[in-house]
């Protein structure tokens, strides 16, 4: 359960707004074949994405499987992929070995500090950047080369990237990662490295209205992705579940002593009165009211 501190940060999250640092990484791509390279290898559309736009996106091995969870964001001169895994190294060095005479520049983007702000009122919280309302999935430059991307991390909310370390008012709360990863559990937004990792397939996080473009053609680990959606579904998928007694990251879901799948990320939920978790079941056992046993603990799928 909660302290008084964390569960006043949780109730601005929940009914006003808060900020919460990321330890997340920033890679930017430049050059004038930056947006059809990078459509070839990730499940969503790119070349199509509007100026100024946002989109979540998997970049795939051979196989399918997820290497990498990333939002893109379409600046003027740049496409910069942001990932909460703070795996930019890697990422760079896996695209960089499918470029050969494309013009394309990757660099990892050490310099600005990641936050997120979240909340009812979060749009409210960053009056003195914003000057108008900004869409969701939609990205701002500031004349200082700061942005700002109204994306969801935990739920929807505005995540700032920049070299300033005062431009988010002193006024809006801070938030403890304790306090967002609840919300984050609340609004069922997995985390690549946390939730998502290199077994997984890109249906099994029910994002594909989120993540895949089913009509922008190949890339790399198109033919699984496509395979999956002419059968019409993968074997396990991302679920919530709740218990009342603590439940453990990385525990065993069995039915009737038989594994189904495992617990993901984990935290006590104020406004639930019980302890809130993402959880990677098989199916059918995903369906909404199942019963469940956790070691000695009965959850159940919401």
């Amino acid at each position: 359960m909660f302290d008084k501190t964390t569960l006043a940060q949780y109730r601005a999250l929940k009914d006003d707004a808060a900020v919460v640092d990321l330890d997340s990484c920033l890679v930017q791509l430049t050059g004038s074949d930056r947006h059809q390279f990078l459509h070839n290898f990730c499940t969503n559309e790119i070349k199509g994405l509007p100026d100024f736009g946002v989109c979540e996106a998997f970049i795939l091995d051979g196989k399918g499987k997820i290497l990498f969870h990333v939002h893109v964001l379409n600046g003027q001169d740049a496409l910069w992929l942001h990932s909460v895994a703070g795996d930019a190294e890697a990422m760079v060095e896996h695209l960089d070995k499918y470029l050969l005479r494309d013009d394309v520049q990757m660099t990892v983007i050490a310099d600005r500090k990641s936050k997120f702000v979240a909340g009812p009122k979060a749009a409210t919280a960053l009056t003195g950047l914003l000057t108008s309302a900004l869409p969701e999935n939609q990205l701002l430059e500031l004349p200082t080369g700061d942005l700002i991307a109204h994306v969801e991390l935990a739920g929807w909310g505005y995540l700032i990237l920049s070299t300033n370390e005062n431009l988010i008012d002193d006024s809006v709360e801070s938030a403890s990662s304790e306090a967002f990863r609840a919300v984050r559990i609340e609004n069922q937004t997995p985390w690549m490295g946390v939730d998502i990792n290199d077994s997984n397939l890109p249906q099994e996080l029910l994002r594909d209205d989120k993540c895949i473009s089913f009509t922008k053609g190949c890339y790399l680990g198109q033919e699984t992705v496509a395979r999956i959606d002419a059968i019409g579904r993968v074997n396990r998928v991302i679920a919530l579940v709740e218990s009342k007694d603590v439940i453990q990251s990385g525990a065993e879901v069995t039915l009737e002593d038989k594994k189904i799948g495992n617990i993901l990320s984990v935290s006590w939920s104020p406004d639930q009165d019980c302890y809130c978790a993402l959880a990677m079941i098989r199916r059918p056992h995903e369906k909404i009211g199942t019963e469940l046993t956790c070691g000695s603990t009965s959850v159940t799928v919401v």
